[in-house]
């Protein structure tokens, strides 16, 4: 940068002092303007970059509390809370988290017991559930399972319906025969299961069980392969068609299995 003095020759010191505050003003403004072009350029550019670290977008996830012997847990994530209090059987909705890689918690809230510890690397938009399965003080022992889910397409005609088997009392793998309530005639021979061979930990694909006759429903869940044991027998359950649930498997006791409904709404 460039600063010529003026040709003329200056007629006394307070003159040459004068023309000094002006060059050293002038020099000090380009300064300040080109300082904050260049700040303004820096921004711009961070921008562009994206800010992975500090946004790397949003999962959602709601959390299953299905492990026997812990009535009330609570799930926690480095960058938020997904549940406290969440009862034996029951779901969360499903709540917004930072995508960032981060490591989830669970504890069982009365014992302040650890249920299982997992890392999250999820992908951003997506959508997950989070099962906190097993049996406190036995086999199997709880751990942390996160599916990612799919919203399945809804039936104007029928529910559309998936199983979880997460039953530690039996711990086998099963089918779910479903039936209108109070036939006593037609024997689970004579018909198909709804879903087969679940076995222990797993979760059946989206089904949709038609509401054509009714919306009630009488389920019975059997060994894998056998109609002559029947391990839960749900009198009726009622089902709205074009809603989403999931069933799973639950133990009512060590020794006794029993059925949760959680309506999925994503």
């Amino acid at each position: 940068m460039n600063f010529a003095l003026d040709a003329q020759r200056p007629s006394s010191r307070s003159a040459i002092f004068r023309q000094l505050e002006y060059l050293t003003a002038k020099l000090v403004s380009e300064m300040t303007l080109k300082g904050v072009a260049l700040g303004l350029a820096l921004g711009l550019m961070a921008l562009g970059c994206g800010g992975a670290a500090s946004d790397s977008g949003t999962v959602y996830v709601r959390v299953v509390n299905l492990v026997r012997g812990a009535s009330s847990i609570q799930v926690t994530a480095d960058t938020g809370l997904l549940a406290t209090g969440l009862a034996y059987g029951s779901a969360t909705s499903f709540g917004a988290l930072s995508a960032y890689p981060q490591a989830i918690f669970a504890k069982d809230v009365s014992t302040d017991t650890t249920l299982g510890t997992l890392a999250l690397n999820a992908t951003s938009g997506a959508v997950y559930t989070l099962y906190a399965s097993g049996a406190e003080g036995f086999s199997p022992a709880p751990s942390l399972t996160l599916v990612q889910e799919t919203k399945p397409t809804a039936s104007a005609t029928g529910a559309v319906i998936r199983f979880g088997n997460f039953s530690t009392a039996l711990n086998e793998a099963v089918d779910v025969y479903f039936s209108t309530p109070g036939d006593t005639t037609t024997k689970l021979s004579s018909l198909t299961p709804v879903f087969s061979n679940v076995a222990y930990g797993a979760i059946s694909t989206y089904a949709t069980v038609s509401n054509a006759t009714t919306t009630a429903h009488r389920i019975r869940i059997t060994p894998t392969g056998s109609t002559s044991t029947v391990l839960v027998d749900i009198a009726s359950q009622s089902f709205t068609s074009g809603d989403i649930y999931s069933i799973y498997e639950t133990d009512a006791s060590a020794f006794v299995a029993s059925l949760s409904v959680v309506q999925d709404t994503y």
